[in-house]
């Protein structure tokens, strides 16, 4: 028998409304930059519109009255590989890409019949509870805070359209469920979701609410980009700053229970991700 090499059946989809295009500018160039030797081809799904880009980017135009989950299945419907990468347009590609790391993990989810494996590191030590075989891969424990986001993923990509296919719900409020999921869960693991948590994609989170995060605005800015380059979004508010740099530190410190009051207590009725 001729063993399958599942290792080149995997593309990368990156989510990015219209809106945020300017956004999209400055990933790219992250992309460019640190993955030089990508053979993958990177799927861009947005409403109508597209700019110039790098080789091997196509984009794919999903139409309006579609919120970022819509896209995304609109997009992967269309394809062909089995394995996907998926990213949002603010999740900045900030280090260096090894394909080799990639396509270890895409076997490993092969051999696995794995559904999903969160990539996006997280300092919280819930996520590393249930090891696997491989000492940077675990288990999804069902009660580790964010144990399943919409971050920076690999998915089977049929796993992920029947999820989905049949939802109105954007990423944010899907996440939010998880969340709500992962507190009402009993402990235990999933066979199928995984976490990795050697970072194979160094991810810089941009943007918090239509702004940039301050931390990543000037860290942008050390490295070059100028202020007419991200001129065309404001940055977020010092109290809206406050209120992430708690989350943050809640997710990393506390328990599920404190992390999701403090998201309950915080959330605002009308918030500026409605685009997306």
């Amino acid at each position: 028998m001729v063993k399958t090499d599942f290792s080149k059946n995997y593309s990368v989809l990156i989510d990015c409304p219209d809106c945020y295009l300017d956004v999209l500018s400055i990933f790219l160039r992250f992309l460019n930059k640190n993955w030089v030797q990508r053979e993958c081809p990177v799927y861009i799904s947005t409403q109508n519109k597209e700019i110039e880009s790098p080789k091997n980017v196509y984009f794919i135009k999903c139409g309006e009255n579609k919120n970022s989950i819509q896209r995304s299945v609109f997009a992967m419907q269309r394809i062909s590989t089995k394995y996907i990468i998926t990213l949002n347009s603010d999740d900045f590609i900030a280090g260096k890409i090894s394909n080799q790391n990639i396509e270890r993990l895409i076997d490993f989810m092969a051999s696995h019949d794995a559904e999903y494996m969160q990539i996006w590191k997280l300092k919280n030590k819930e996520q590393r509870k249930y090891r696997t075989d491989l000492k940077d891969i675990y288990y999804r424990n069902r009660k580790a805070r964010y144990s399943k986001s919409l971050m920076a993923n690999i998915w089977n990509k049929n796993r992920y359209i029947d999820l989905f296919s049949s939802t109105n719900e954007n990423g944010w409020s899907i996440e939010g469920l998880w969340l709500k999921e992962c507190l009402e869960s009993e402990q235990g693991y999933d066979t199928d979701y995984y976490y990795c948590d050697s970072d194979p994609l160094l991810i810089l989170h941009a943007i918090s609410k239509g702004c940039w995060i301050r931390k990543s605005y000037r860290k942008l800015r050390r490295m070059g980009f100028s202020k007419e380059e991200l001129s065309h979004r404001k940055r977020l508010s010092i109290r809206a700053t406050i209120k992430q740099n708690c989350s943050m530190f809640l997710l990393n410190h506390f328990s599920s229970k404190t992390f999701l009051k403090f998201k309950t207590i915080s959330a605002r009725k009308n918030r500026n991700t409605t685009d997306y």
